[in-house]
């Protein structure tokens, strides 16, 4: 009986010590986690809600609503939307102008010196960037009434100028991808927030002129080998880049918002093949 007490008082023992250190456990768990939530960052979550009317009359207007989220570097959680009014007649004049440059003969797009060209891919990178060059200035005119109320909006909200970045280039990443089925695959600037859809060029063109306004640095990268746009933006990032007039400009994909600076799709991914457009 003695040596079964002793092995009994021996069992609660162990058993006892058991129990101690897995209550010390638990304690010094809940303690750091507790020291964890105390100390570590709050990730907030913040929204941004605007609506934008660029319209002087009522009628004949066209209403487009963008909604999209994103996270920062801080892991800070955005819900964004974007309401414009966009004036019938402004699309009606960009879609006009697109129409005229179809039709335009080298001459009158100052193309004339490639006539005997046999090289399809010079040919077709000087044809893109005149046609890029005029679309662009086209829709910066279009686009002022639209980045003024961009500034105002992003100096109330005291937004630095990464939140800028962040807000416009996931926006752009957010609309819709879709080729256009007639014309020559463009839409202008104006055209695609009014269908709330556009393809690389056009999207990227888009985030061109909302970028520049902001002296965010950025050029428009071109590839006839991958007939494919996007741009390039000289910002703190790592990854595939080019070099122009001394500048890193890492590449920015613009058809999805998957896609960060520095990351090129698979498909687009050899940076020789890509051509810098300065567009200014």
């Amino acid at each position: 009986m003695a040596n079964n007490n002793s092995k009994r008082a021996g069992f609660f023992g162990v058993l006892g010590s058991g129990c101690l250190i897995v209550l010390l456990l638990i304690t010094g768990a809940v303690f750091a986690i507790f020291i964890l939530i105390y100390f570590s960052p709050s990730f907030e979550t913040i929204d941004y809600h605007y609506s934008i009317n660029l319209a002087d009359k009522p009628q004949q207007n066209i209403h487009s609503d963008f909604s999209w989220n994103y996270v920062d570097d801080n892991l800070n959680r955005y819900n964004a939307s974007l309401s414009l009014t966009i004036p019938e007649q402004e699309v009606k004049s960009a879609l006009d102008f697109i129409r005229v440059l179809i039709n335009a003969t080298d001459d009158e797009l100052g193309l004339g010196s490639l006539s005997g060209s046999t090289d399809s891919l010079l040919i077709a990178r000087e044809v893109w960037f005149v046609l890029y060059k005029r679309i662009l200035a086209q829709g910066a005119v279009q686009l002022n009434g639209l980045n003024t109320k961009l500034d105002q909006i992003f100096t109330e909200a005291k937004m630095s100028q990464q939140q800028k970045f962040l807000f416009l280039t996931t926006f752009i990443q957010n609309i819709n991808y879709a080729i256009p089925e007639d014309g020559m695959g463009v839409l202008p600037p104006i055209v695609t927030l009014a269908k709330s859809y556009g393809d690389c060029d056009t999207k990227a063109l888009l985030l061109y002129i909302l970028l520049r306004r902001q002296n965010i640095d950025c050029v428009f990268m071109w590839s006839g080998y991958y007939t494919h746009a996007m741009l390039g933006v000289n910002i703190p990032a790592t990854g595939g880049y080019k070099w122009y007039e001394g500048v890193k400009y890492y590449f920015l994909e613009v058809t999805s918002p998957e896609w960060a600076p520095g990351q090129l799709p698979p498909d687009v991914s050899n940076p020789d093949y890509w051509y810098v457009f300065d567009l200014r």
